[in-house]
């Protein structure tokens, strides 16, 4: 996977957008960027199956989702939210 290739305006990319997803499905990323300036990535599953570790390979590194807070704290906002393993609880 290479660098970002374009950057499109979001009205540019809407226009356009049969030719952001070739460019994408070629291996040549996306960005569109918002009037906020907020971006989003366009990219191929492929690629994006790429950047993602294995099953394997989570296991094999320990298991670990980085910061060890930022689990708590997620864990912390689901309960909070209702939301157990097996869904929402009503």
């Amino acid at each position: 996977m290479s660098n970002i290739s374009h950057v499109w305006q979001a009205s540019e990319a809407r226009n356009n957008f049969p030719e952001v997803i070739k460019a994408a499905l070629a291996g040549r990323p996306q960005a569109i960027r918002r009037r906020s300036g907020e971006e989003v990535v366009v990219l191929s599953k492929a690629d994006y199956d790429a950047l993602r570790p294995s099953l394997k390979d989570f296991l094999v590194g320990g298991g670990s989702c980085g910061d060890s807070d930022e689990l708590e704290d997620a864990i912390g906002r689901n309960r909070a939210e209702g939301v157990t393993m097996f869904g929402r609880v009503d």
